[in-house]
C-alpha cells in the first residue's frame, strides 16, 4: 500500500517532531517553508517501502463483500465474505465463522407472539440456510438460490418469509415469481413479469404481528427508487403509501421524472428527498414545491466516501465506533484514505474502499479495516501506527470442490489418479489442496478417502 516513515533531512528539532509522512511510492522530494515570501528553511524529504515480505494479493475478483452484522460481529460490527467463507474483524485481524457461502442478510421479523426480532441469515452453496446460527426450518424442503431483506428466494423463483415459531425460525412462501430487488427500497421487489410487489406486515388470529405478506401494486417496470417512491420505465413517479396488514395504495405523483432520492437544498435545509424532471428542475418529493439544491461535495464525485477528516469539509462524523467515538475519514477522488483519531491524522495512498472501523479491546485503540487498489484487504492499528495485511491462506485460496485435490476447479477422474499416486509415493506428487481429497473428513488423507472418490466418482456416471 506504499506506506513509509520518512526521514526530514533537517537540523531543526521542530521539524523532526512532525511524524510519520505517507508517499504513493518510494523516493525523494524537496520542501520549503516560507514566511511573508521568505525562504527559512529547506531540505529533502526521502520516503523509503515498506512492504512486507509476506505481502500476498487478492484476486480483483474476490474483493471482501462487506456485510453489515450486530449478531455475529458485536455492536456496529460487520462482517466480511471473501472466497464463500465468512469472516468476523476483531482487533485488527480476521477469524472466520463460517464456510460454503454463499450470502449473508440482515434484517428482522417478528415472532408467532408479535415479538420485534433482528435475524441474521446465512445462505450456503448448498442451498440451505442458518438464521441466528440456527438451521432454517423449510417445511417442504426447497432449497434457496438468493436472500434479501429478511426473505429467501428458492429456486424455483418462490419467495419466502422468515418467521420465528416458538424456539425455530421457519420460512413460508409468501409470493410466487420472484424478479429482483430493489436497490433503494427495502420493502419492495420486482415480480418476474416487471410488476412491483410490496411487502407488509400480517397479522395472527390474535391480532399479533407474525411475519410478512406480499402484495402486487400495478406499477410496471420500475427504473428509479427511492423508499417509498418509484419511476417507472415512462417517466412517471408513484408513491406507495404503506398501509399495514392489508394491500398498499398506489398513488401517481408527478410525470416527466427522471431521479428520485436525497439531495442538499441550498435554502438552510441540510437535505431532503427530491423528484427532478428532464429539465433539471427539483421538487420536494411527490410535490409541486420547486427546490434549488446546492453543490455541496457530499452530492458529487469529490470524495469517494467520507466521515469528517477537518473542520472544513462539511461532512457529517462517521459517529459512535464500536465503543470508541471521534473517529472520522474521508477518501479522496485520487484513492487517498485520510484519518483523524484522538488528535492523529493519517493518511493512506491508494484505498479502493473503506471497509469499517472497531474499537481494540483496550476500548481506546481503534484498528481501520480498508481494500487497497490491488484487491487486498489491510488494517491499520492507531496504537501501533502500522498497517497490516490480512493475509490468510484460507482467504488466498479459493473453496474448492470436496475431491478436487489438484485444483482445477473440478471434481473428476485427474484428482483420483493424481491421490492414488500421491498414496503410492509416486515422485514429484503434489496435491494442491489436500483437504479437498478428505471425504471422510477425518482430517487424513488415506486409502478410505480414495475408496471414497471412486465410489462418487462412480455414482455421478450412473
Amino acid at each position: 500500500t506504499d506506506i513509509a516513515n520518512c526521514e526530514l533531512d533537517s537540523e531543526t528539532p521542530a521539524l523532526t517532531e512532525l511524524g510519520s509522512v505517507y508517499g504513493k511510492k518510494a523516493g525523494t522530494t524537496s520542501y520549503s517553508l516560507k514566511l511573508h515570501d521568505k525562504e527559512i528553511h529547506s531540505g529533502k524529504i526521502t520516503v523509503g517501502e515498506t512492504v512486507p515480505d509476506t505481502l500476498m494479493e487478492l484476486p480483483r475478483s474476490e474483493k471482501p463483500v462487506v456485510k453489515e452484522s450486530y449478531i455475529y460481529s458485536g455492536d456496529k460490527g460487520k462482517v466480511l465474505l471473501i472466497n464463500n467463507t465468512l469472516y468476523i474483524m476483531e482487533n485488527g485481524d480476521i477469524e472466520p465463522i463460517a464456510e460454503k457461502v454463499a450470502d449473508f442478510d440482515k434484517n428482522s421479523t417478528y415472532d408467532d407472539k408479535g415479538k420485534f426480532t433482528s435475524i441474521e441469515t446465512i445462505l450456503f452453496q448448498d442451498g440451505t440456510a442458518e438464521v441466528n446460527g440456527e438451521k432454517l426450518y423449510v417445511e417442504d424442503g426447497a432449497k434457496f438460490k438468493a436472500i434479501g431483506r429478511g426473505m429467501c428466494i428458492s429456486e424455483s423463483g418462490d419467495v419466502y418469509s422468515i418467521h420465528k415459531v416458538g424456539d425455530r425460525f421457519e420460512a413460508e412462501v409468501i409470493y410466487n415469481g420472484f424478479g429482483r430487488f430493489l436497490e433503494n427500497s427495502s420493502m419492495n421487489f420486482i415480480s418476474d413479469t416487471g410488476e412491483l410487489i410490496q411487502i407488509e406486515l400480517k397479522r395472527s388470529d390474535e391480532g399479533d404481528y407474525c411475519g410478512y405478506q406480499a402484495f402486487p401494486t400495478g406499477i410496471m417496470n420500475v427504473v428509479d427508487s427511492y423508499n417509498s417512491f418509484f419511476i417507472d420505465e415512462n417517466k412517471v413517479l408513484w408513491y406507495v403509501s404503506r398501509n399495514v396488514g392489508s394491500a398498499p395504495k398506489a398513488v401517481k405523483k408527478a410525470e416527466d421524472v427522471v431521479f428520485v432520492g436525497y439531495r442538499h437544498y441550498s435554502d438552510g435545509k441540510v437535505y431532503g428527498c427530491v423528484h427532478i424532471t428532464s429539465d433539471g428542475t427539483a421538487y420536494e418529493a411527490g410535490t409541486t414545491r420547486k427546490v434549488i439544491l446546492s453543490d455541496n461535495p457530499h452530492d458529487s464525485d469529490d470524495y469517494k466516501i467520507a466521515g469528517q477528516f477537518a473542520a472544513e469539509l462539511p461532512f457529517s462524523s462517521s459517529g459512535y465506533i464500536s465503543g470508541v467515538s471521534g473517529f472520522d475519514f474521508h477518501i479522496t477522488n485520487d484513492n487517498v484514505l485520510c484519518m483523524e483519531y484522538d488528535g492523529h491524522k493519517k493518511a493512506i495512498a491508494n484505498v479502493d474502499s473503506y471497509v469499517a472501523a472497531r474499537a481494540g479491546s483496550d476500548g481506546k485503540t481503534v484498528y481501520v479495516y480498508f481494500v487497497t487498489n490491488d484487491g487486498m484487504l489491510w488494517s491499520y492499528s492507531f496504537g501501533t501506527q502500522e498497517a497490516t495485511a490480512l493475509v490468510n491462506r484460507s482467504v488466498i485460496q479459493p473453496v474448492l470442490p470436496d475431491g478436487d485435490v489438484n485444483g482445477d476447479g473440478k471434481f473428476d477422474v485427474a484428482d483420483a489418479v493424481l491421490l492414488q499416486k500421491w498414496l503410492l509415493g509416486v515422485p514429484d506428487t503434489h496435491l494442491v489442496h489436500w483437504k479437498a481429497g478428505d471425504l471422510c473428513n477425518d482430517n487424513k488423507l488415506d486409502v478410505y478417502d480414495f475408496c471414497a472418490m471412486k465410489s462418487e466418482l462412480a455414482n455421478s456416471r450412473s
